[in-house]
């Protein structure tokens, strides 16, 4: 394998950086694969908490899970609503008109 030459490099501005990694959270928060996965996951917290609330077993094992799956529910819903108010990023064309 040859190494990468550094004259090919583009470096790309803080800005130009920043834009394009949110453009990728933003592509990869709705794709319909990690919808589909989030879903998943959302059913699944509301089972578990349903299964320790009938059941009544608070084992650290299950609770601790539960609340993970949780946390990252909350985390999860929260990132998407931020992502859908963010307006899209202005490229650097964009910029000079």
């Amino acid at each position: 394998m040859n190494p990468k030459d550094s004259n090919n490099t583009k470096v790309l501005p803080d800005k130009e950086k920043e834009a394009q990694r949110l453009g990728l959270a933003g592509a990869r928060a709705f794709d319909p694969r990690f919808k589909l996965l989030r879903a998943i996951v959302y059913f699944t917290t509301i089972v578990l908490w349903i299964l320790i609330t009938v059941t009544g077993d608070y084992s650290p094992l299950l609770l601790g899970f539960t609340l993970f799956a949780t946390l990252y529910c909350v985390a999860g819903w929260v990132s998407i609503r931020a992502l859908e108010k963010m307006p899209p990023p202005l490229t650097s064309t964009a910029k000079s008109q």
